[in-house]
C-alpha cells in the first residue's frame, strides 16, 4: 500500500491535469478520433509499446500475465456534447467544472494512470490485463466500441471486465438496465394552412400518437420507463405539416418486459395508419439486459473498494457493462469520484474523492498479481 500511496500523492495533480486536458478535446459520440489519437500518443510517451487503435477507434494497450484468461478495464471517451460546445473550465479548491469532466474525463484519466502504475512497477500479473479507451458509449452510439472489442475476443478467455465511470464513487453496478430506442415518423397530406384547412396534420397526429403511447401500462416492479425525448415537424407557420417525427425509449432490467412494451407500441402504431397518415417505425439502437452473478469477481471489487475506504453500494445501471453481461462475462461498473449535473454545461466533479477512487482501481489490478 505504501507504493500506492506514494504514487497517488506524486501523481494526483497530474491525474487532474490529464482529466482537464481530456475534457478540453471535443469528442461527441462518433467523433472521438482526436481524443483517441492524443491518448495513444501519451501512452507511448510513458514508454508503453504495442498501443493500438482498432477499426472503430478504441485505443487498446495490454499487459502480459501468466494465464490465458484476461481481465479487461475500460473507460469511454465520448461525451454527449456537440463538437461546437464551449468546453469552459473553472476550478476552485474542491471542484473542477467543465462539460464532460466527470462523465467521463476523470474515468479516462484514471485508466491512463492505472496503465502508468502497472508499467512503472512492472506488476507481475497472474491474469493478462487489457485496458480499453472505447468509443460510442453515449447517446446513439449503441455501445459500438465495447461491442466491437468483445466481438473480437474469445469469450471463454475473458475472466472479467471493469467499466470505469467518473461519477458515483462506491457504485458496484452488477445488473444492467437494458433499453430499446425507436424513431417514429408520421407522414400526412399537409397543405396550405388556409386553403387546405382540414387536411391531416402530421404534427397533430404525432402529438395524439404520443398521448396514446403514454397510456400504455408500465410495470412498477422492476422499475420500467417509457419516454419520448425528441420531437420535430412542420416547415412554416402557414403550412399544414406533412411530416413529423419523435423518439421513444423503453428501459427495464428485464428483457421480456422491454420486448412486451415494444410489441404494445407496435400495436398502437398499427391503429394510426388508418387515420389519414402513414406511420413509419425504425429502431435507433438497443442495450441488452444482463447481470453479474460471479460472487468471487464481485468480492474482488468489493474488497478493493473497502480497502480504499469506500463503502460499496450494489446497484443497477446502463453502461458499457451491459454488453459483456449479456454475453455471460462478469462485468462491474465502478465510479471514481463524486460529481453532479452530468450531461449539462454545469457539470462538475469533486477532487478529493479521486484519491480513494483511484486507489480502488489499483487494488483491483493488484488482486490479479501473480504470487
Amino acid at each position: 500500500m505504501d507504493k500506492t500511496k506514494e504514487f497517488i500523492d506524486r501523481e494526483f495533480e497530474n491525474i487532474l491535469l490529464f482529466a482537464k486536458k481530456i475534457a478540453s478535446i471535443p469528442s461527441p459520440t462518433f467523433f472521438e478520433k482526436d481524443k483517441g489519437r492524443f491518448i495513444k500518443e501519451q501512452l507511448e510517451a510513458i514508454g508503453l509499446q504495442g498501443v493500438q487503435i482498432d477499426e472503430v477507434g478504441n485505443v487498446i494497450v495490454g499487459f502480459k500475465g501468466l494465464s490465458s484468461r484476461e481481465i479487461i478495464f475500460s473507460a469511454h471517451m465520448d461525451t454527449v456534447f456537440p463538437i461546437s460546445a464551449h468546453l469552459e473550465q473553472k476550478e476552485d479548491e474542491k471542484h473542477i467544472f467543465c462539460p464532460g469532466i466527470c462523465d467521463n474525463a476523470i474515468g479516462v484519466s484514471s485508466l491512463f494512470f492505472l496503465s502508468k502504475y502497472i508499467f512503472m512497477h512492472k506488476l507481475p500479473l497472474r491474469c493478462p490485463l487489457t485496458l480499453v479507451f472505447n468509443v460510442c458509449e453515449e447517446e446513439l452510439g449503441n455501445l459500438k466500441g465495447i461491442r466491437h472489442f468483445f466481438g473480437h475476443r474469445e469469450i471463454k478467455n475473458v475472466a472479467g471486465h471493469i467499466c470505469i465511470e467518473g461519477h458515483q464513487i462506491g457504485r458496484l453496478t452488477t445488473k444492467a438496465v437494458g433499453n430499446v430506442r425507436l424513431s417514429i415518423r408520421i407522414k400526412a397530406e399537409g397543405g396550405h394552412s388556409w386553403r387546405d384547412f382540414g387536411n391531416p396534420n402530421a404534427v397533430v397526429l404525432a402529438a395524439a400518437l404520443i398521448m396514446e403511447l403514454m397510456k400504455i401500462e408500465i410495470p412498477q416492479t422492476p422499475k420500467t420507463t417509457l419516454h419520448t425525448g425528441i420531437f420535430s415537424g412542420g416547415t412554416s407557420i402557414n403550412s399544414i405539416p406533412s411530416e413529423a417525427a419523435f423518439s421513444v425509449e423503453v428501459r427495464s432490467s428485464i428483457q421480456g418486459i422491454i420486448d412486451s412494451l415494444c410489441k404494445k407500441i407496435t400495436d398502437v402504431i398499427g391503429g394510426f395508419n388508418s387515420k389519414g397518415c402513414e406511420v413509419l417505425l425504425s429502431k435507433l439502437g438497443e442495450r441488452p439486459c444482463g447481470a453479474t452473478t460471479d460472487k468471487g469477481f464481485i468480492n474482488i471489487v468489493r474488497d478493493a473498494q473497502k480497502m480504499a475506504g469506500i463503502e460499496p453500494e450494489e446497484d443497477m445501471g446502463s453502461t458499457d457493462s451491459n454488453y459483456p453481461m449479456s454475453k455471460g462475462i462478469p462485468s462491474i461498473t465502478i465510479g471514481i469520484t463524486k460529481g453532479s449535473k452530468t450531461h449539462t454545461d454545469k457539470e462538475y466533479l469533486e477532487k478529493e474523492p479521486i484519491r480513494k477512487g483511484f486507489q480502488q482501481l489499483i487494488s483491483i489490478a493488484e488482486a490479479f498479481e501473480a504470487g
